[in-house]
């Protein structure tokens, strides 16, 4: 019987032991900070400013436009890449291993189950995104409430990020423009007013 090195890193296995380890340690490495900023946001939405915390937007993200950016994003993220690179590797060494494929057909095999598991990540994402958008809350309530930065806010002129706030024990995503400097992850901000692209300007608090 072959031993556990043998298996997992003999001959080409190791092309894809190495992207199904990689993939699959950060997979659970993001779903756990995901699991712990949730629980993080849950606590401020119990215990910090109401007012700040009372209102929360998804109608940007029930668009078109909406969709196909949240599309866009997960392919091109980290989390896309996690997990095609887990779904190919471990595909992968099934073939090579459990079904005696060649180098070759393992690594297409790989490589279709990897789309597959990027296309699955992109309708979860999606269908996360409308629940969180079900309240049907006009983004323009949210003038002169409080939000965190989720992913960065460049600097006025030069992009868009994302801010999210807490609505009972939902978070709402939303994206938004800087009124000035850039504003870096988890930065409190203050929402200045609605546009009218369905973004938010927002300044630090």
């Amino acid at each position: 019987m072959a031993s556990v090195t043998e298996l997992f890193f003999d001959g080409a296995a190791t092309w894809f032991t190495v992207p199904a380890i990689v993939g699959t340690g950060g997979f659970l490495v993001r779903l756990a900070l995901a699991s712990f900023s949730g629980a993080d946001h849950g606590g401020d939405a119990s215990g910090g400013d109401v007012g700040g915390h009372d209102g929360g937007s998804g109608a940007d993200h029930s668009s078109d436009v909406g969709a196909h950016n949240d599309i866009a994003a997960t392919t091109i993220s980290i989390q896309g890449v996690l997990t095609f690179l887990m779904g190919f590797g471990w595909a992968g060494l099934g073939g090579y291993r459990g079904a005696d494929l060649s180098p070759g057909l393992s690594a297409l095999v790989g490589t279709g189950t990897g789309l597959v598991f990027l296309a699955m990540s992109v309708v979860m994402l999606r269908a996360s995104r409308r629940l969180q958008s079900s309240g049907n809350v006009s983004i323009g309530d949210l003038v002169g409430r409080e939000a965190e930065v989720y992913s960065i806010v460049p600097a006025a002129g030069q992009g868009q990020g994302q801010v999210r706030a807490v609505v009972g024990d939902r978070q709402r995503f939303v994206y938004a423009v800087s009124e000035g400097a850039e504003l870096p992850t988890r930065t409190r901000v203050i929402i200045v007013r609605a546009n009218p692209d369905n973004t938010l300007t927002v300044r630090r608090a």
